[in-house]
């Protein structure tokens, strides 16, 4: 018995859009953001929620995005005066 997947169609739209020039474009901004995420994820504590609700989760990501970009102007700033 051979049968297709409910998303059978997605799938083939994303194996398509794969082939697309769109595609790589965006595959190069991702290969510069997933880096960052990573790092908050890994070194900054977003891997858990440490308060419950949307909300305040997104207070979280807020102040771990602000520190993680002071970070790097930091650093970006002591290579410069080096």
């Amino acid at each position: 018995m051979v049968w297709i997947s409910y998303y059978y169609e997605t799938v083939e739209e994303a194996r398509r859009y794969n082939q697309t020039q769109e595609y790589l474009e965006d595959a190069k901004t991702r290969a510069r953001i997933e880096p960052k995420f990573s790092e908050m994820k890994n070194l900054h504590g977003l891997r858990k929620a440490k308060y419950r609700g949307l909300k305040k989760f997104n207070i979280q990501l807020l102040i771990t995005a602000i520190v993680v970009n002071i970070k790097r102007f930091v650093n970006l700033l002591y290579k410069k005066s080096a």
